[in-house]
């Protein structure tokens, strides 16, 4: 599960690096995947959390580049959510500031930082007292609360990438209240206690498909998309080579992905006027071609005008 989630995470950050570099829209959403990759990295799948901890000083820091990357990779989520539910209201920085701030002050507050050579143990280990106590209640804690403003801000949304997100949301929401119970049970019961560990059993059950479920949702918003931008970019590219191949200049704007139907217009309108001008010569069957292109473009606005509307 683990493998396949950071799988999905790399993906996810390659393909949406050109959307983010050029629309401020898209950097929540490779925030996220970028800060949920670096997380999924200290689990020590590639590389074992000992030697990654050991580039740190070995300190058992790792265990709070893990949390820290994940309430980072949530926040991002969060106002990922909020753009994508057309909400224009961002959510400050300084919250993520002050969150992994109160994480960095109990994760300093706990002892005997280099007596383990393994976060996980240490972690455990430091269950007890309660500074590691603190450590992992303001870890998910934030899990929690962001899951759960994700929750609200898409509770109307019926479309299915909004549907996967919800669902993702949901598991990852009772995964962090199992893991809120369980270590609180060991902190004041004791780690022998069934129950913790049962709530520890059940985090692992839910969270991890919880976060797939997430993978899958911007994988849906990614694939639709391509969906409905490359038709576009296939006619402007057919207009503008009918175009060169008669050493006739295709001077356009360059448009983003998402302004590809405006981008095949605008050659469209280069082209019919080349042929009014008489110095493009057409085949009938290339002039029925630009026919249908013409057509389709006139439906692809009417389309869009009628989505804005409603």
């Amino acid at each position: 599960m683990l493998a396949i989630l950071t799988a999905l995470a790399a993906t996810l950050f390659v393909l949406r690096a050109p959307a983010a570099w050029k629309r401020p829209q898209a950097r929540p959403g490779w925030l996220t995947t970028g800060f949920g990759l670096l997380g999924f990295l200290t689990f020590g799948f590639v590389i074992p959390e000992p030697l990654l901890d050991s580039f740190l000083g070995g300190r058992n820091v790792i265990a709070l580049v893990q949390t820290a990357a994940a309430s980072a990779a949530f926040w991002y989520l969060r106002n990922g959510m909020l753009i994508h539910a057309r909400n224009g209201v961002q959510a400050r920085p300084w919250q993520l500031i002050l969150v992994i701030g109160a994480q960095t002050a109990a994760f300093i507050a706990m002892p005997d930082h280099g007596d383990v050579n393994d976060p996980v143990a240490y972690i455990h280990q430091s269950l007890p007292t309660i500074a590691g106590w603190l450590f992992i209640i303001f870890y998910q804690s934030t899990i929690l609360a962001l899951s759960l403003d994700s929750l609200r801000i898409l509770r109307n949304d019926r479309r299915l990438d909004a549907l996967c997100f919800r669902a993702g949301h949901a598991l990852t929401a009772l995964a962090a209240t199992s893991e809120l119970i369980g270590v609180t049970i060991w902190h004041f019961v004791g780690h022998s206690n069934p129950a913790s560990r049962v709530t520890f059993s059940v985090f692992q059950m839910l969270f991890y498909p919880g976060g797939m479920l997430i993978a899958s949702a911007y994988l849906l918003i990614w694939g639709r998309k391509i969906a409905r931008t490359a038709p576009w970019q296939f006619r402007q590219r057919y207009l503008q080579h009918l175009l060169t191949r008669r050493n006739i200049p295709a001077r356009t704007r360059q448009r983003d992905g998402d302004d590809q139907l405006l981008a095949a217009y605008e050659m469209f309108v280069v082209v019919s006027n080349h042929l009014n001008i008489g110095d493009l010569v057409l085949t009938e069957r290339q002039q029925r071609h630009v026919e249908r292109i013409g057509s389709a473009i006139d439906a692809g606005f009417s389309e869009t005008t009628t989505r804005v509307a409603q």
